[in-house]
């Protein structure tokens, strides 16, 4: 009886490795919906930003590193005690710091990855206004700029085209 699978390209119902990973995180970070303003719900995306983290890194998928390194730095800060304003400093400065990174290198200079800045600030901005409005449109942009980019051979995008449609969907939802 013959091994189909080896170590060094290690798939489960063919899916590479990393979107395996970051299934998992996918679906912790959908549970944490679920337990809304809990510590349990701190606790899920966390380890929901970890996972997708390290899925990121293995494709190299360097828009999504640097994502996830606000979004786990922000989990993170949510953890602390301490004033809003300093919290929502956290994702703003490091969102600040991306920017002009993104922007020196030529793949992420089109529109597409104009959406994928706008996401990262209206991400950020959400973690420091705490509107269901700005929610909305981080989530918005950035499905619509993983969408995109799972488009154009990015694989491990489907993971965050589909995470940030549902958190569209849930800010939206909570708006009425």
């Amino acid at each position: 009886m013959e091994c189909r699978y080896k170590l060094t390209s290690f798939k489960i119902s063919r899916l590479p490795l990393p979107l395996v990973i970051g299934t998992v995180g996918l679906l912790l970070a959908i549970a944490g919906n679920f337990f809304p303003d809990t510590l349990l719900q701190k606790w899920l995306y966390f380890f929901a930003g970890n996972v997708l983290l390290v899925s990121a890194l293995m494709e190299r998928a360097v828009y999504f590193i640097i994502l996830e390194v606000i979004v786990v730095a922000s989990t993170v800060i949510a953890f602390v005690p301490g004033h809003l304003i300093l919290k929502a400093a956290v994702p703003l400065v490091m969102s600040a710091v991306a920017i002009p990174y993104l922007l020196s290198k030529e793949q992420y200079r089109n529109l597409a990855s104009i959406l994928g800045i706008l996401g990262l600030v209206s991400l950020a901005l959400g973690y420091a206004l705490i509107h269901p409005l700005i929610y909305f449109l981080g989530g918005f942009f950035l499905a619509i700029y993983s969408f995109i980019a799972y488009f154009q051979g990015e694989r491990i995008a489907i993971l965050f085209a589909v995470l940030n449609t549902i958190f569209a969907a849930t800010a939206l939802l909570s708006m009425f």
